[in-house]
């Protein structure tokens, strides 16, 4: 753990010096009773996941099927799981400090947020306790995770976000949230969010670089089309580079741990959070391959 947040400080020297950019040092933000959080939580998951094993169930292989399994209540995942909520578990800066993305909306105004990738639905959860209003949605592949975020009272859309028919020229504020390093398509995104933007809106791109494509079980995620996954640094720069002749400028980057557990296991992992804003360049415009 200590010497992960020795390196995230070393790499926020490294994106400094790299792309001129502000840059955020948020690894002190990981307080002793988030760590408590997450060691109850991870202490809680393997029991399931021993469980499990002397039952023989065995894991899913497709990333698809892994996603539905994960975002389930713990109840279906296991009969015998004793823990509120989905199997997957996380914290991440975030959901504490919504304003390491920069000025956040209050009362004076209601944005349009839309959360692709949400997951479990914290940080919606977070975005609901900030903004005043219910204008708030998300993007979501896993079936079953869409109806969560359903349930927990939020607009979702199943499917990969360049297939969806959303508003152009809408959202105020788009996060995509921690699945660069599992998309095939990051190209696609990428074009397609800059695209749902209005223009000024913020687009918050939290993301593992570098970005290697199969998790620690093997799983293929398939192959990148922006980022190489040799280097962190390299693969941000990538990533701003594509994000820019897209037409939104990179203003901070935030560098933090997000405390993680997933069918992986238990883990802590990098949090590189890119914070873009859209400007008055030219679109791209995303056409199915």
């Amino acid at each position: 753990m200590e010497s992960l947040k020795e390196f995230l400080k070393g790499m926020v020297k490294k994106i400094r010096c790299s792309l001129e950019v502000e840059t955020i040092d948020a690894t002190d933000l990981t307080t002793e009773e988030r760590l408590e959080e997450f060691r109850t939580a991870m202490s809680e998951r393997e029991v399931v996941r021993r469980l499990r094993q002397r039952q023989g169930l065995v894991d899913p292989p497709g990333p698809i099927a892994r996603y539905d399994l994960e975002y389930s209540n713990a109840g279906a995942f296991c009969r015998e799981a004793r823990f509120k909520g989905t199997h997957y578990w996380f914290w991440t800066p975030l959901l504490d400090h919504l304003d390491l993305i920069g000025p956040v909306w209050k009362v004076s105004h209601q944005p349009w947020v839309l959360e692709v990738g949400a997951g479990n639905g914290e940080l919606l959860l977070a975005l609901r306790r900030w903004y005043i209003g219910q204008r708030i949605s998300a993007v979501e592949t896993s079936e079953v995770a869409v109806k969560r975020i359903r349930k927990l009272g939020f607009a979702a859309y199943q499917g990969r976000l360049e297939n969806l028919s959303l508003s152009r020229d809408f959202y105020d504020l788009l996060f995509l949230s921690y699945f660069v390093d599992r998309d095939q398509d990051q190209r696609g995104t990428f074009i397609t969010s800059v695209g749902l933007l209005k223009k000024g809106g913020t687009l918050v791109l939290e993301g593992l670089f570098p970005c290697v494509l199969a998790d620690s079980n093997g799983i293929s995620y398939g192959q990148a089309n922006v980022t190489k996954g040799d280097d962190a640094v390299e693969d941000i720069s990538l990533v701003v580079n594509e994000f820019e002749s897209l037409g939104a400028s990179l203003h901070r980057v935030v560098v933090g741990q997000r405390l993680v557990c997933s069918l992986d296991g238990a883990e802590v992992l990098p949090s590189y959070t890119l914070v873009f804003k859209k400007d008055l360049g030219v679109m791209k415009e995303w056409r199915p391959h």
